[in-house]
């Protein structure tokens, strides 16, 4: 439980932003982020700092393009000068499709709020399949400092867990996409638990 409490290096935080981190990895990152503003201002220069650089390598490749087909024009005979627009518009295409690719690297899907409630005599809440969720659990009973928060399908089975702090009566987790619907519950557990001593649970159905 210690992993979640450290400071990610440079190099993890480059990872999870480049969506190269491992599953345990990732689950780490994203548990700690949550809970700490320094880490999300690092993630965010970090951020600027890649996309600069992306911008000036592909700015400096369009400039190597265009000086490549200065020099050829001057050298061709005067029938290049019929598949001079061809070019120029092919590598404008070129360019253009760079950027899509190089763009979404950067854009990360985005969440899914969902609001839940304690399920015990409360309307179970709904979330939409294959997204990422970011769940904010309310319950004025939980206990300030961190807790344990388990997702379980409905046969029971562990799909995620992470720690998170609570507060002014809420934790907030953010999930990995759940491909299958159904019901699921995220379960609260103390700090320091593992399977014993579940302070609430709080229903929902993937749709």
């Amino acid at each position: 439980m210690s992993n979640y409490l450290e400071h990610p290096g440079e190099e993890v935080l480059e990872r999870f932003l480049l969506h190269q981190s491992g599953d345990e990895e990732l689950e780490v990152v994203e548990t700690h982020i949550m809970a700490c503003d320094s880490c999300v201002a690092r993630l965010e220069g970090l951020e600027i700092e890649i996309a600069a650089t992306k911008l000036a390598l592909q700015e400096m490749k369009q400039k190597e393009a265009a000086l490549s087909q200065v020099a050829a024009a001057r050298q061709a005979s005067w029938r290049s000068w019929f598949t001079m627009p061809r070019l120029s518009m092919a590598g404008g295409l070129a360019a253009i499709a760079l950027g899509i690719l190089i763009a979404p690297q950067f854009r990360s899907e985005p969440s899914v709020n969902v609001n839940l409630y304690a399920n015990r005599g409360q309307e179970v809440g709904q979330a939409p399949a294959a997204k990422p969720l970011h769940v904010v659990l309310s319950n004025v009973d939980l206990p300030q400092g961190n807790v344990l928060v388990k997702l379980v399908d409905e046969q029971g089975k562990e799909d995620w867990k992470g720690v998170a702090p609570v507060q002014n009566d809420k934790v907030a987790v953010n999930l990995p996409k759940i491909q299958k619907p159904g019901e699921y519950h995220l379960q609260i557990y103390g700090a320091g638990s593992d399977s014993a001593n579940e302070l609430t649970e709080f229903a929902f159905e993937v749709k």
